[in-house]
């Protein structure tokens, strides 16, 4: 009874996996439940494995497919939109950002203050054009005259990354910073930290470089 049964979630398998329907997932099902009965088989171990990766191919064109289409709610938020209320102490962005409004901005995180969340909203959306325009392989030519300080992974670690400014200089033109590694992660001041990296980068997008090892 239980050869015909295998027999039966075999052939249910192949008809779902080569017919017109092309159900790779139910091909799955159906070759699993084969293989609980027939562990030894290795024909249907086989079909596992290539239906498996068929049917993760297709899911995998789906989502690539469906993103494009897809309106994301970062897109939906309208800057401008947000009135800053008068009694609003902390940095205010012009336009072009300043150097000025990074360095306000750095103190107002050591004072623990928050910024306004519509300077947070315009960071986000003035930094990921410049991102988006860095290409995958960046050659990093220091010029005579210019330095540059590479660095490791930061972890959200705010005070840290201050100090590191502090003590080697801020970026500039003849100042060029590497950020090598993993940005907010584990740190208690994990936001604190990309907005300031993300402030450096539009303010002077060509000598400070964040190259993020992991996806």
């Amino acid at each position: 009874r239980s050869s015909a049964a295998s027999d039966v979630y075999k052939r249910q398998g192949i008809n779902a996996e080569y017919g017109a329907l092309g159900k790779y997932n139910l091909a799955l099902k159906d070759f699993r439940q084969v293989s609980k009965m027939s562990p030894s088989d290795k024909s249907v171990l086989d079909r596992i494995s290539e239906c498996d990766k068929i049917a993760k191919k297709i899911a995998f064109e789906e989502a690539i497919s469906s993103d494009h289409d897809r309106v994301s709610v970062f897109d939906t938020i309208k800057p401008e939109t947000i009135d800053v209320e008068a009694s609003y102490q902390g940095p205010r962005l012009s336009d072009p950002i300043s150097m000025d409004f990074v360095m306000e901005m750095i103190q107002t995180f050591k004072d623990q203050k928050l910024l306004h969340k519509r300077y947070f909203y315009e960071l986000l959306y003035r930094v990921r054009p410049v991102l988006q325009a860095q290409p995958t392989l960046v050659d990093i030519a220091v010029n005579p005259g210019q330095t540059l300080t590479v660095c490791g992974d930061v972890h959200g670690q705010f005070y840290d990354l201050v100090n590191l400014f502090e003590k080697f200089g801020y970026p500039s033109e003849n100042h060029m910073y590497l950020f090598n590694g993993d940005f907010v992660d584990r740190g208690s001041f994990s936001v604190e930290v990309i907005y300031t990296l993300f402030a450096f980068k539009i303010v002077v997008p060509k000598p400070f470089l964040l190259s993020q090892r992991k996806p």
